[in-house]
């Protein structure tokens, strides 16, 4: 493309285009007169199928700035993007969201049914009938492809492809953005509620990384261990098994289980929901205990239960079978860095909320 200015003096730009998509892949501009290459700005795209299977297309990935000719000349920019590499958060009691595009959307109950016709009647007679069926997630793993830009990388020293600083967000199933943490250690976060219907945020919070969230283990119940580090964990630190049918850890020897708003322990097995600290710092513990089947058996001091870091008890309290409100707990701790005994993880950990069953 060439343009001449009221000077008569010629420019010109100069277009490169990949194989797919119309994807400029480079941009030359030129010096007066059109022959000598002043700049080159270089893209490459994302070229997972999948993304084009859900119709998005020209995701950068990498764009490079050149002093003169592509990769001959000075790179005097580097930038490259990741996207969709992190686990969105939940938004709760969202109106009108497709549930398969939600990964913490409840299962629902699919009857599997057909038409029978009586056909020794004219016309014949139809009907639908069902018989069984089966819980189902609508929810859809490839609806996690967005094109959400999760991860940003500059560099200081573009030529030598080092000094990198890189910028990490993290978005919820809105789409809006939860959080963004760039080095040295500063994260903010944007935090949105049900009032609002998750249309602006509600609060701008700043500070270091992970220091700055809040944590529901109801929201943030998940089938992967480890998710916003949250482990399932029996007695002796074995880990459950995610049953996506019931959407519940469950153990291989016993009957144990958690689900997102509580647990069942067995005789002498506890069922353990842990939380481990990324950081050291200041925590706030918070919540209630209770029965979520108070018209059940009664049976007096049913279950113990207890929050723990490491092994000493922060809190502890029996529950009886029919206590539907049950007491509440409001703790603050601190919590550094160190070695799960188990594990041998170098984080320690905190709130090991465990129940224990009494026969």
């Amino acid at each position: 493309m060439e343009v001449t200015d009221e000077r008569h003096q010629l420019t010109a730009t100069g277009f490169s285009y990949g194989p797919a998509y119309n994807q400029v892949t480079d941009v030359q501009e030129y010096d007066y007169g059109g022959t000598q290459v002043l700049r080159t700005v270089h893209t490459d795209y994302e070229p997972s199928p999948s993304y084009a299977a859900r119709h998005i297309f020209n995701l950068p990935t990498g764009i490079s700035v050149f002093r003169g000719q592509i990769f001959s000349g000075v790179r005097e920019s580097q930038t490259n993007y990741i996207y969709d590499g992190q686990l969105l958060a939940n938004t709760p009691a969202i109106f009108n969201h497709d549930d398969a595009s939600n990964p913490f959307a409840p299962r629902v109950w699919l009857p599997t049914c057909s038409r029978q016709c009586d056909t020794t009647v004219k016309p014949p007679l139809c009907r639908m009938v069902c018989d069984g069926g089966q819980w189902q997630n609508l929810y859809q793993s490839a609806t996690d492809l967005r094109g959400n830009v999760t991860q940003i990388t500059r560099y200081t020293n573009p030529a030598a492809g080092r000094g990198a600083i890189t910028e990490t967000r993290r978005y919820d199933i809105a789409g809006n953005v939860v959080s963004v943490s760039s080095a040295p250690g500063a994260e903010e976060r944007f935090e949105y509620t049900a009032a609002t219907q998750y249309a602006y945020p509600t609060a701008d919070v700043r500070g270091q990384p992970q220091l700055a969230k809040t944590h529901i283990a109801s929201d943030e119940f998940l089938g992967v261990q480890g998710y916003q580090q949250w482990s399932y964990l029996e007695s002796d630190n074995a880990q459950m098994t995610y049953d996506n049918n019931t959407g519940v850890w469950k153990s291989s020897a016993s009957n144990v289980a958690l689900i997102p708003r509580g647990g069942l322990p067995d005789d002498g097995v506890d069922a353990i929901r842990r939380w481990t600290a990324p950081a050291g710092g200041r925590v706030h513990i918070t919540g209630n205990a209770h029965s979520l089947n108070p018209a059940g058996t009664r049976i007096a001091n049913n279950v113990v239960v207890s929050i723990r870091q490491g092994a000493q008890t922060l809190w502890q309290a029996t529950l009886n079978s029919w206590d539907a409100s049950g007491p509440a707990f409001d703790i603050a701790t601190v919590v550094a860095p160190g070695r799960h005994d188990r594990f041998r993880d170098p984080q320690k950990s905190l709130g090991e909320c465990c129940g224990r069953r009494r026969g």
